[in-house]
């Protein structure tokens, strides 16, 4: 099976991009599903889950998210490649398969206790999709254990949607997708040699 690749572009503060540049990504950790489950994580999961957050082929979505985190001018956005096995991903762009699984799963009965207990932890909220990514990680953990996967999950993908300057300037935020974004969980698919600072140019980004 041939490999995949992708270009993703991710935001952070400078000293991070530096630090990254130089020694690479800092290993992804995934939190133990019951700490997960039971809320006592020390951050909240993503809307696709833990991992390292990318925009593909989309410099110009990091450089609005990134630049609403940091202060100031503090931040840069960084672009690599990912490589992988098409069954390595959960794929909820253009894998119809992917999805009914994962919808006949919620919908199963028997996840009934432990959805209430995640929607007690969890909330869906305009930046981010907590409830949604720790409803993932149940599932992924859950259809691993029952070895229902030919691998190990090693990115999640999905269209999502981050608000630009132009929508939150309006007060007109619309959560139809803008974007494709991954949530890499494993630091094997990533191309090290790829990983380098972008030149942003905040005119050209925000027409």
């Amino acid at each position: 099976m041939e490999l995949e690749t992708v270009h993703l572009f991710h935001g952070t503060y400078k000293k991070n991009a530096e630090i990254i540049n130089k020694q690479g990504f800092k290993a992804i950790d995934i939190p133990n599903v019951g700490k997960i489950n039971s809320g006592t994580v020390k951050s909240k999961p993503g809307s696709l889950g833990f991992g390292l957050y990318g925009f593909k082929d989309n410099q110009g979505l990091a450089f609005n998210y990134i630049k609403r985190v940091c202060n100031g001018t503090d931040y840069e956005v960084l672009c690599f490649d990912i490589q992988f096995h098409r069954d390595n991903i959960l794929n909820f762009v253009d894998s119809i398969d992917d999805m009914m699984l994962f919808q006949h799963w919620k919908e199963n009965p028997s996840r009934k206790k432990l959805l209430n207990i995640l929607k007690c932890q969890y909330h869906n909220g305009t930046k981010q999709h907590s409830l949604d990514g720790a409803i993932l990680e149940a599932y992924i953990q859950d259809m691993m254990r029952l070895k229902e996967f030919g691998g190990p999950i090693d990115a999640v993908c999905s269209a999502t949607h981050t608000p630009t300057d132009a929508e939150l300037n309006n007060n007109n935020i619309a959560m139809v997708p803008n974007g494709i974004e991954y949530a890499v969980r494993s630091n094997n698919i990533i191309d090290k040699v790829s990983v380098k600072t972008v030149d942003i140019d905040s005119n050209q980004l925000e027409e």
